[in-house]
């Protein structure tokens, strides 16, 4: 599948999904898990977050919007940018685009926050949409400055 393809192909299922569950990774990156959770195991052992049937990952360089205001982002303490993070839960993804020459990615959820992800750095956009079903989807991410997949 094409990477061309592969993005329309998340579009289509990411459109009206959950977000089930949000974390914070290392540093400020963040992770919305979508549709049913699971624990699965890592090591024999229970993760401690769980995963959704989707994962959308931002490394670093986000923010969140709400109407005309930026409210949070990826510069700010990662205590208050999980409290807005915390209010996407139940929400759903109603709209979602990789967008610019460099794809970005911009996700609009039906509570209108707005995720969007922008590189400031001299490498890649740090972000990845990741199927964690059995069989699933490939990750869809950037890698050279263009859709990829892994």
């Amino acid at each position: 599948m094409n990477s061309n393809a592969l993005l329309q192909s998340y579009k289509d299922i990411l459109k009206d999904l959950p977000v089930s569950h949000v974390w914070n990774g290392h540093g400020s990156a963040i992770f919305l898990e979508l549709g049913e959770l699971s624990f699965p195991e890592e090591g024999g052992k229970l993760k401690n977050a769980p995963d959704g049937q989707y994962t959308i990952m931002i490394e670093w360089d986000w923010r969140i919007e709400h109407g005309r205001k930026i409210i949070s982002g990826s510069s700010l303490e990662s205590t208050n940018f999980m409290k807005t993070l915390g209010n996407l839960v139940g929400s759903k993804i109603t709209y979602f685009e990789a967008m610019g020459f460099i794809p970005e990615i911009k996700l609009k959820f039906s509570n209108g926050y707005i995720i969007r992800s922008f590189m400031t750095s001299d490498d890649d956009p740090q972000w990845a949409i990741i199927d964690n079903r059995s069989k699933g989807l490939p990750t869809l991410m950037v890698e050279n400055g263009t859709l990829a997949s892994e």
